[in-house]
């Protein structure tokens, strides 16, 4: 007979293998669907094992077994399946210090054996009743066409009228109800209530209870264990242990017999849980595929004969319509009547318009890789890197990276992570991204006050406190007004930047100079720093002739500069605003900022790294240096142009300067970005804006930064560091995307064959022995393989 002890075990081992009852199509309902099916092949032959125990036959021998089975695995399972602390003495702290023989203290966070994944929310297939006008109503909501996000990505929500039925995707409802049809919205489409009430006859206020009941499931964190059995395996020592010297504990040999029983369980049941984490980690550490790859080119690096094949090209009409939707030429233009040869010697031009000789651009150069200025790779920053670590192992100059702050905020990328999560995020990247620094090799990390401090302990120890260079203020701005200057405390205007070495005694570093005074001199320079070794041996970067130069600069009246940046003002704050903003919120950093990191820390032609990428500063800043680049960003502004929509706050208090001033988001970009007001009441607007993106931004910089207009067709000014060194256009990148985590998932085929079980252990067996996995891209002819990956995905590199 089936004990209390034993269905609570059970159950909670259902957990781990299926987490949450997700429906629908994807990469994680692919796994779930695998876990669950080896779940109860494992499931039956553990139970076989079970009733042949002789002293397991015995009922209090028995409901002490699974006590101790429930009692030690109920601790490790989360609500999506993953294994760490969930329910132990850490699971409520997001971190604790502990000692070690060899430090003082390190930071441990009950997350930190993880592979942070991704967040996403558990959407359910569901009945919600509401109250309408005295009536109850039923909506079943079918959830069986919602995909896993990938990764982080900001997905909305659409629901759609499907009829008045009995749910057949609910298998205990049998009463009819009004089917709403949940999945996410493609190309901007809207849930449309005011159909749904025309054409269920319910109105739109039962609609919107519904919906909004609905809407309020819970969001999960995915991890990966890195090593669940060793995990696993300590955890179930300590649990032992702390057992056996209990002193309210009694143990004979009998009781001892009974939980060395138990010991023994348990570790089946961990080698077999082990290893479908294992299989988690071998998929999240593939190298993945790079898809979709295309370049961008300028004009003047094309001979005659490429530029005759463009002009007859059937792609060159979307050619043109996207130089006009960037600003780059007007709606007059005509590429086969360019008049002024100069004006437009730098129009970028994109393969994905010209597949078609492609590989002819390509055959020009003799050394691709020295040829390209940089790459942009659309894809979530680990499998970036860890795809990456080889090829760039030991050649990065200097990296540069501006992380989510974990302000709890929801910006156009996911950022209000859970600490525990921010700090795996960012401890398992900088893992890898030290591999990629040269031996003379420079990293600069950018933090606000909310995780600096995290952030600093991570530095310390991943590169050693022996690598620490300095700690950077940056004064975001001196003009402390408006809605910020309504807060009841000390106004925060400051980012701090972590510079860290590789190796601090050979470290690559040039010192940067100002003036002592404002004069004729400063205003010859713009904002450009003064570098050298010393006042003596002062020099400027800049453009000439088109050649990249070195210009020795005889100036006395100078000092270094010091941590505290007082000089280079945020978008917020700064005028800098109307001459580089793309309207990426408030997040964009200026030029300038990324300017003297560069020109300090790397030589011309040295590769920078920017794993944080977002609207692509970096790289931009990089191009017009004469640095080689690679950008890694996975949101949706990494495109030429995105759209979003946001809800703004209108600030309640009057200000010196503005009554209606909009909250900080609101003032990132201006009213012409806004192509669709969504909403709007006295305190709040939603609206739709449509902005140029990362890549957008790095083919207007190929054009050479020239006035260009928006697609709200504001104008915009040259930015100052285009000004400041000359820079006149021209350029060569590769960008793509990479394949992901949650594509690979999806791909994975498992067999629906029982593993092969061997009689001494079944649990120690790899069970996806059998699984052909990503095996059918081979084609087996005698003694010849091919690959065939087109089979995987279309457009693979």
């Amino acid at each position: 007979m089936t004990n209390a002890n034993e269905q609570k075990f059970y159950k909670a081992l259902n957990d781990v293998f299926t987490g949450e009852d997700i429906k629908g199509n994807g990469g994680f309902v692919n796994l779930l669907a695998i876990k669950h099916a080896y779940y109860r092949k494992m499931l039956a032959e553990f139970e076989n094992l079970v009733n042949k125990n002789e002293i397991l036959r015995n009922d209090n021998a028995r409901e002490d077994f699974f006590n101790h089975l429930y009692s030690f695995f109920s601790r490790y399972f989360s609500e999506s399946g993953s294994v760490y602390y969930c329910k132990t003495a850490y699971a409520d702290k997001k971190y604790e210090r502990v000692y070690t023989d060899n430090k003082d203290v390190i930071l441990f966070w009950k997350t930190n054996m993880l592979y942070y994944v991704k967040s996403d929310i558990m959407y359910k297939n569901i009945v919600v009743s509401v109250e309408d006008n005295g009536q109850k109503i039923r909506f079943a909501f079918d959830c069986s066409e919602i995909t896993g996000k990938q990764n982080n990505e900001k997905k909305e929500v659409l629901f759609e009228y499907s009829g008045y039925e009995i749910p057949n995707f609910i298998e205990e409802e049998k009463e009819k109800c009004y089917i709403l049809k949940v999945s996410y919205s493609i190309k901007g489409r809207k849930t449309k209530q005011e159909e749904i009430a025309k054409e269920s006859g319910i109105s739109e206020e039962a609609i919107k209870k519904a919906i909004n009941v609905f809407n309020k499931q819970s969001s999960v964190d995915f991890f990966i264990n890195k090593n669940a059995k060793k995990f696993l395996t300590e955890q179930l020592d300590l649990y032992i242990h702390q057992v056996l010297l209990d002193e309210q504990n009694e143990f004979d040999s009998s009781a001892l017999q009974r939980f060395k029983i138990f010991k023994d369980f348990a570790l089946k049941l961990i080698d077999f849980i082990s290893q479908f984490e294992q299989e988690l980690v071998r998929i999240w550490n593939k190298p993945k595929f790079v898809l979709n790859s295309n370049y961008v080119i300028t004009l003047d690096r094309l001979p005659k004969e490429i530029i005759d094949k463009i002009a007859t090209g059937s792609g060159l009409e979307k050619q043109i319509e996207e130089w006009q939707t960037l600003g780059i030429v007007d709606g007059n233009f005509d590429f086969n009547s360019r008049n002024n040869e100069e004006k437009y010697a730098h129009l970028p031009i994109d393969t994905k318009y010209f597949k078609d000789i492609e590989e002819e651009i390509l055959a020009l150069f003799d050394n691709l890789d020295e040829a390209l200025d940089g790459r942009l790779i659309h894809s979530e920053n680990y499998q970036a890197l860890n795809t990456l670590k080889e090829r760039y192992k030991g050649q990065v100059q200097c990296i540069y990276i501006d992380p989510p702050f974990n302000t709890g905020k929801d910006f156009l990328f996911i950022d209000n992570y859970q600490e525990s999560t921010w700090l795996n995020i960012i401890d398992d990247r900088l893992n890898i991204a030290k591999l990629f620094l040269r031996d003379d090799g420079n990293l600069y990390m950018q933090l606000d006050h909310i995780e600096e401090h995290l952030g600093k302990i991570l530095l310390d120890k991943h590169f050693g406190l022996e690598n620490y260079q300095a700690k950077i203020s940056w004064n975001t701005g001196d003009n402390i007004s408006g809605f910020k200057s309504q807060a009841k405390n000390w106004i925060r205007q400051s980012d701090y930047i972590h510079y860290y070495s590789k190796n601090s005694e050979s470290r690559y570093f040039i010192k940067a100079y100002e003036f002592n005074k404002t004069g004729e001199s400063s205003k010859k320079y713009g904002w450009l720093d003064l570098l050298g070794a010393n006042k003596k041996l002062l020099f400027i970067e800049k453009w000439q002739n088109g050649k990249f130069i070195r210009e020795k600069i005889n100036e006395t009246n100078v000092k270094p500069k010091g941590t505290i940046w007082n000089d280079v003002f945020s978008m917020q704050y700064s005028e800098t605003r109307e001459t580089e903003s793309l309207g990426f919120v408030s997040n964009q950093k200026p030029e300038n900022l990324l300017r003297r990191i560069l020109q300090t820390s790397s030589e011309e032609n040295e590769i920078v790294l920017d794993y944080f990428s977002g609207s692509g500063t970096t790289c931009t800043v990089a191009h017009k240096l004469h640095r080689k680049y690679i950008g890694v960003e996975v949101g949706i502004y990494f495109k030429e142009i995105y759209e979003d929509i946001i809800k703004l706050n209108k600030n309640s208090n009057e200000s010196d300067d503005d009554s209606n001033e909009f909250d900080d988001k609101a003032r990132s970009f201006d009213n012409t970005s806004v192509i669709e007001i969504i909403s709007e009441t006295e305190k709040t607007k939603t609206v739709k804006i449509r902005k140029i993106g990362q890549l957008g931004r790095m083919k207007i910089v190929l054009n050479g930064d020239r006035t260009f207009k928006i697609p709200s067709s504001t104008q915009i000014k040259t930015p100052h560091l285009t000004s400041d060194i000359d820079w006149q256009g021209g350029g060569f990148f590769k960008y793509y995307d990479l394949e992901q985590y949650e594509s690979t998932l999806s791909k994975m085929k498992y067999s629906e064959i029982s593993p092969v079980f061997y009689k001494e252990n079944p649990f120690e067996n790899y069970v996806f022995l059998t699984d052909s996995k990503l095996a059918d891209v081979l084609e087996f002819n005698g003694k010849d393989v091919s690959l065939d990956f087109n089979r995987l995905y279309e457009n693979i590199d």
